[in-house]
């Protein structure tokens, strides 16, 4: 039987713009272990790279944590920070705040991974979980 954490990574990195590349890398190097094609790949580094560009404030740092189990893969990015966003996942589909953003995050979530949450961390900070299925 194999370690159900056999195909887990967890990333400490700085939270930039900068570390992007980075986080991209861990997700492609997990993906490329599991079954998970090129598109969904795909989908899911521009769903980590749109939070991260949605941020206000790049001081602090971002964990992620990638995990390939049998038909999902799962990650989840902790370390954000900008309260619209998080009002804005945290909302249901009709009750979305209105207001003048460049990107709808909520919208693109929808599209790009099967399912997401927001965990709460403290007042100032939380995590989203996304769920892509590959099979």
């Amino acid at each position: 039987m194999q370690d159900r954490f056999a195909n887990t990574v967890l990333l400490r990195a700085e939270k930039c713009r900068e570390s992007i590349p980075l986080l991209r890398l861990v997700i492609g190097g997990v993906a490329a272990r599991s079954k998970v094609s090129v598109d969904q790949l795909d989908d899911l580094q521009l769903a980590v790279e749109t939070l991260i560009v949605e941020e206000r404030s790049y001081e602090g740092q971002l964990v992620l944590e990638v995990q390939a189990k049998e038909g999902s893969f799962w990650l989840r990015l902790d370390g954000l920070c900008n309260q619209e966003v998080r009002t804005l996942l945290q909302s249901a589909p009709d009750e979305q705040p209105r207001g003048p953003r460049f990107i709808d995050v909520r919208m693109l979530l929808d599209a790009l991974v099967d399912d997401y949450w927001v965990d709460e961390v403290d007042c100032d900070n939380f995590a989203v979980r996304l769920e892509k299925s590959t099979s």
